[in-house]
């Protein structure tokens, strides 16, 4: 039987879907075996179904390497912010146990020596330094503070001096020298108990330092290098200028005793 082109040509499609009856497909395959026309047309129809089904599949296949990459980009993201998290809270625990905070006080604070009972008996802020004096029950205790970049750092030790029933009193005492031998600090702060004392000379030449002593006020003579005590040469003096008292060691039995630096009486 012959059929017309057209409705063959209608026909093919649903020839290659398979939906078509097999009435209509038996006439397809006849009119194809005798019509080159049709032939040519249905095998371009074929390559066209795969070239569309291949650049499909292309098409899907760039969009699962597109979203495996977002995937992997997000990843190294998240394994890079968590270890920043996990490296910077590390470090933040390091300073922290180290005794650096953003406030000199509060490395101070974090010192061994200081606690709820030590009283804040004066202060001194010489360059990079930030020097607190406490009263502990047991002795004064001087807590050095460094500048460490933004923050403060305890050294963790402590200078003391013994309490003792002293008109003229060493409420603290320190000297010291960095590790990089270009800078260091000396602070001696004294409080006065006797209204005959004026003032105060302490120091080397050219850095001898006056200051008048307010009775039973901490007052802090501080230089920026270590200085050693008996080139220090305190002495309090009345308002006349007579020296009352002078910073030694006393020397019982001609022996001194290392831990009691302190002011003692000038002999008439």
């Amino acid at each position: 039987m012959s059929y017309d082109c057209g409705i063959i040509k209608d026909l093919l499609p649903l020839v290659q879907d398979d939906t078509a009856s097999p009435a209509s497909k038996s006439a397809v395959r006849e009119h194809l075996a005798e019509c080159p026309s049709c032939r040519r047309y249905y095998e371009e129809m074929n390559r066209g179904t795969e070239q569309a089904g291949a650049i499909a599949e292309t098409e899907e296949t760039d969009h699962y390497q597109q979203l495996a990459r977002r995937l992997r980009i997000r990843s190294v993201f998240t394994r890079t912010g968590i270890a920043l998290i996990l490296g910077a809270a590390a470090l933040l625990s390091y300073v922290y146990v180290g005794g650096v905070r953003l406030e000199a006080r509060q490395a101070a604070e974090t010192n061994r020596y200081v606690d709820e009972e030590s009283v804040l008996l004066g202060e001194a802020r010489v360059g990079t330094y930030h020097v607190f004096f406490y009263e502990n029950e047991d002795k004064y205790r001087t807590i050095v503070t460094k500048k460490a970049f933004l923050a403060w750092k305890s050294s963790g030790a402590s200078s003391w001096a013994n309490k003792t029933g002293d008109p003229v009193k060493l409420v603290g005492w320190t000297s010291l020298t960095d590790a990089d031998a270009r800078t260091g600090i000396t602070t001696v702060p004294v409080q006065s108990f006797d209204r005959q004392v004026a003032y105060i000379e302490m120091g080397p030449e050219p850095d001898r330092s006056k200051q008048g002593t307010p009775y039973g006020e901490t007052v802090v003579f501080a230089w920026d290098r270590a200085i050693r005590w008996n080139d220090l040469n305190g002495i309090a003096y009345s308002g006349e200028g007579k020296p009352l008292y002078k910073l030694g060691y006393e020397v019982v039995n001609n022996l001194i005793r290392p831990d009691e630096l302190r002011w003692l009486p000038v002999n008439p």
